[in-house]
């Protein structure tokens, strides 16, 4: 360590002298890492810095975004795409300091947005879904029956009616995501059959029975068959219990009779048919 001596003189030539030992510190070492990464989310900020003497007394963090803070690591979110100069200045305990500046870069989040047409769409039909999204260049759609698409505006057809969740991903260069979701209604379309003959007992298990016939599942469902006296002969309140052809267990005459059924359907929408079936023996 150097010695430094001071020596002053009055003007008749007398001198006094100190002797001191003089201490020089070493400054401290700053520095820190950050990664560039997409806005809206939490930048862990690593301080290596080092003390070079003493302990570190004091860390001033600037984050070019308005926000500061004295503590030793910190997580900030930036709200905003952009590039930010980042600054921490470190000072030890004997007043020594340093200062690194590194620039942040924020990229851009995709805006994940989308519509569908038509408004009230049915099932087994073409359902087309338009994106609206910003800052994107890739897409990811799930809508929501197992089916997938990547393509920007794709068209999609539902094999049942029902609810569905539509969920898009879009993304961009940055690999900066954003999903969105929308709930979809497919509705049914009439595919209810009634036959206009039937043949019990000529063909078991081969057009032997009369009612509805249909994939989807109806409620409020009331069956009447009528005789040529406008007689009920049968009556059903379940869509799977169909007419055999038969009274008390006897197989009725051949011939011409009235069917009346009324059902709701899976909008819960009256759906009324009527008509004439002919049994033949």
């Amino acid at each position: 360590m150097p010695q430094v001596k001071y020596i002053v003189y009055n003007s008749n030539l007398c001198k006094d002298t100190i002797d001191r030992t003089l201490y020089i510190a070493n400054k401290p070492f700053v520095y820190f890492a950050v990664k560039p990464d997409c806005e809206d989310v939490n930048f862990p900020f690593t301080n290596a810095s080092t003390a070079g003497a003493g302990s570190i007394l004091s860390y001033n963090w600037d984050f070019g975004n308005g926000r500061r803070s004295t503590l030793r690591d910190e997580n900030i979110v930036y709200p905003d795409s952009g590039t930010f100069p980042v600054r921490l200045i470190v000072t030890n305990t004997f007043g020594c300091r340093d200062t690194f500046k590194q620039p942040l870069r924020v990229y851009p989040r995709a805006i994940a947005k989308f519509k569908y047409s038509p408004y009230d769409p049915q099932m087994l039909k073409p359902v087309t879904f338009t994106n609206l999204s910003g800052i994107d260049t890739k897409w990811t759609w799930d809508f929501g029956d197992g089916y997938y698409d990547i393509t920007e505006n794709p068209t999609h057809s539902y094999n049942m009616y029902g609810t569905y969740t539509v969920t898009l991903i879009a993304d961009n260069d940055y690999g900066c995501a954003d999903t969105t979701s929308l709930n979809l209604r497919a509705k049914s379309i009439p595919l209810y059959w009634f036959p206009n003959a039937f043949t019990p007992a000529n063909t078991e298990g081969l057009n032997d029975q009369f009612g509805l016939f249909s994939p989807l599942t109806v409620t409020d469902y009331r069956l009447m068959i009528f005789n040529r006296y406008g007689e009920i002969i049968f009556e059903s309140n379940d869509q799977t219990k169909l007419w055999d052809g038969r009274i008390n267990n006897e197989l009725v005459m051949g011939g011409v009779y009235i069917y009346d059924a009324t059902f709701k359907n899976p909008e819960n929408e009256i759906q009324r048919y009527s008509g004439n079936v002919t049994l033949v023996r």
